[in-house]
């Protein structure tokens, strides 16, 4: 087993704590409630969305408290945006193709992936829910 996965799988056995993991790949989000959400293993660091900006091309787990979240299957691809504020006075997104997680609208979650810039703006792209944690 690769030395950066055992040392993973060791952590999460650890701590307690997984990502949410519910199967959600094919955009059904009846299956998806925000109770699936489980906090963050607390030895990682999490920042805040407003200092996302320092961190591009780094993975980071970045915290959106409270997130602002919308679902619009009206535009190409059917993204859903999290935001850090309300748009358009946001300083960070969380965008997921193709699935409804607007039910985040509102909860401290915090978001772990590669942040990149779009638009001017942080953004982590998110294609799993093992992505999206519980605020600790």
């Amino acid at each position: 087993m690769d030395r950066w996965l055992w040392l993973i799988l060791v952590l999460v056995l650890a701590t307690g704590c997984a990502p949410a993991s519910v199967g959600n790949t094919a955009g059904d989000s009846a299956a998806v409630v925000a109770d699936d959400l489980v906090p963050v293993a607390t030895p990682r660091v999490v920042i805040p969305a407003e200092r996302a900006a320092d961190y591009v091309r780094k993975v980071m787990l970045v915290r959106l408290d409270p997130a602002y979240c919308t679902y619009e299957p009206e535009v190409s691809g059917s993204p859903t945006f999290c935001n850090d504020q309300p748009y358009p006075n946001h300083t960070f997104t969380m965008v997921v193709w193709d699935q409804d997680w607007s039910y985040l609208d509102g909860k401290c979650i915090v978001v772990e992936g590669e942040i990149e810039i779009y638009e001017g703006r942080p953004e982590i792209i998110a294609e799993s829910l093992d992505q999206v944690y519980e605020c600790p």
